[in-house]
């Protein structure tokens, strides 16, 4: 009798990590991430699933969700609709659209269940937060939620406590930039990284004057300055570099402008941190920072004098591929909190 194992899938820095628990191992495989190489990686990891385990079994397949309808936070079945959403792209563009493509052809191909885990839509806003200063523009919930899920997971734990039961500020740091206010689980305030709100990342720009880029939009194609500002801005617009290692290593060699670029994040970034408090009424048990920002000392060492009176600052990775893991094995145990995309969201 084959033994069931789940595989999950995270893109992490421009790598696919493919992982499952077999016995008392997790085996991990990398494979470099390139856009509309679906099937190619598909098979990869087929390949390498059959060489290493040809006495499994895949129950279930699992992967951060990418941008679709806005939906509450939690465990969801990728079924037609979501392969449909993402495939469109209606709701924003993002490499976990394709990723979450790769999780629903990788399970039909192993006759296992496709299901995502905080996807990026996912939307919990206070009403408050929906409210932007233009009648005729929507503010959506389009972030890192899995990362930030996976963050307060392990706080959690490391606290003795329930996420239900604490209210956290998470700040992923990366070539986008996102904060969320958690309150007893939920986000109820975060920027839209995928509308560029927020802070400036490693790659995308993050706010900018608004009139100021209606001027500037006169002069640019469409297309163009969106992948400028969502691939080329921030911390590469200025320095052009992405690797916080790189930051570092301008800044000890004397550089004025690396210095000022990492002083920059940590201050937008802190300012965001603070916005947050405040939407959870200054009650803050711990901040939480993660992201390959968290790799820069010059931004780190900026950062943190600015916001650890608000709470106890913490810096780490989360291992989202053991997080999702664990809610594979949390499905398992209730199969009722799979939901279905079709019956529940927040009609934005």
């Amino acid at each position: 009798m084959k033994n069931n194992i789940n595989v999950a899938l995270y893109l992490k820095e421009g790598t696919l990590n493919a992982s499952w628990s077999s016995g008392n191992q997790t085996i991990v495989i990398k494979y470099p991430f390139e856009t509309g190489k679906i099937d190619q990686i598909t098979n990869h990891i087929i390949d390498r699933l059959i060489a290493q385990n040809y006495e499994t079994n895949v129950k279930y397949v699992i992967c951060p969700g990418g941008i679709g309808k806005p939906l509450i936070q939690g465990v969801y079945f990728i079924d037609d609709n979501v392969v449909k959403e993402v495939q469109e792209q209606k709701w924003g563009v993002h490499v976990n659209n394709e990723v979450t493509l790769i999780c629903s052809k990788l399970a039909k191909l192993l006759s296992a269940t496709a299901i995502m885990c905080d996807p990026m839509s996912s939307d919990g806003l206070y009403v408050l937060n929906r409210i932007t200063s233009h009648s005729d523009v929507k503010k959506y919930s389009r972030y890192h939620a899995c990362e930030h899920q996976a963050a307060i997971y392990f706080m959690a734990k490391k606290l003795g406590k329930r996420p239900e039961e604490l209210n956290i500020i998470v700040a992923n740091i990366d070539d986008e930039v996102s904060v969320g206010a958690h309150q007893f689980g939920v986000c109820i305030d975060v920027n839209d990284v995928i509308g560029l709100e927020g802070p400036m990342g490693f790659k995308s720009s993050g706010d900018v004057p608004v009139a100021q880029l209606a001027m500037y939009t006169e002069k640019q194609d469409i297309d163009i300055l969106r992948n400028d500002l969502r691939y080329k801005s921030g911390v590469k617009g200025y320095l052009g570099i992405d690797k916080p290692e790189k930051i570092d290593e301008l800044v000890a060699s004397g550089n004025s402008d690396a210095k000022l670029i990492a002083d920059a994040v940590a201050y937008q970034t802190a300012k965001w941190i603070g916005s947050s408090a405040m939407c959870l009424k200054g009650n803050v048990d711990t901040i939480i920072l993660i992201g390959k920002g968290i790799r820069s000392k010059s931004i780190i060492n900026s950062l943190i004098p600015r916001i650890q009176k608000i709470a106890t600052v913490e810096c780490f990775e989360p291992n989202v591929i053991e997080y999702l893991l664990n809610v594979t094995t949390a499905v398992e145990l209730s199969s009722c909190k799979i939901l279905s995309v079709g019956r529940i969201n927040n009609g934005l």
